[in-house]
């Protein structure tokens, strides 16, 4: 029994194309992320927001490099993202959008209400994904605008499988 479990890693192995697909398989049927901002961010249209920790990656499927998940399993994701805004003159409005490659799916406004206070908004997609789409949160509608986070980790996506696609 062992000898047939070692074979089988050893063709997994020479077969994957990456140490990651090595280790956990070319298509595990697993992939789960969340990524935190922990300071602001002010952006221009079409700039990627960027997040400083990502405590959980599993399948490595989110790219700490770009700031975007990149979809290694075919099938249907559940994706849903917050942002914080600090109310104040400087900082107001920001338009957040979840996108897929470069299509907008949803957005989220921050809008200001004066009161000095912290507001924030959300939103959620229930995407179909092929290998390679990528999905990713920018900035949207205005330049100039600021998100906030802060250590109370305000500002953050998240996303998981929900059914794998099977290839046939």
């Amino acid at each position: 029994m062992a000898l047939s479990i070692l074979i089988l890693i050893i063709a997994v192995c020479s077969t994957a194309t990456t140490a990651q697909q090595c280790c956990c398989g070319a298509s595990d049927g697993k992939s789960a992320f969340t990524a935190i901002k922990t300071g602001p961010q002010t952006g221009n249209v079409g700039q990627v927001v960027t997040f400083q920790e990502v405590p959980t990656n599993i399948g490595n499927d989110f790219d700490t490099a770009t700031n975007k998940f990149v979809c290694r399993v075919p099938g249907t994701y559940f994706f849903t993202y917050s942002i914080g805004v600090y109310d104040s003159p400087a900082l107001v409005d920001p338009v957040i959008t979840l996108n897929k490659n470069s299509d907008i799916i949803v957005g989220a406004l921050a809008r200001s209400s004066g009161t000095g206070r912290f507001q924030q908004s959300t939103n959620t997609a229930i995407l179909n994904l092929e290998t390679g789409d990528e999905v990713y949160l920018q900035f949207s509608h205005h330049n100039g605008r600021t998100i906030y986070s802060d250590t109370n980790k305000y500002t953050s996506i998240s996303g998981h499988l929900l059914y794998e696609r099977k290839l046939v």
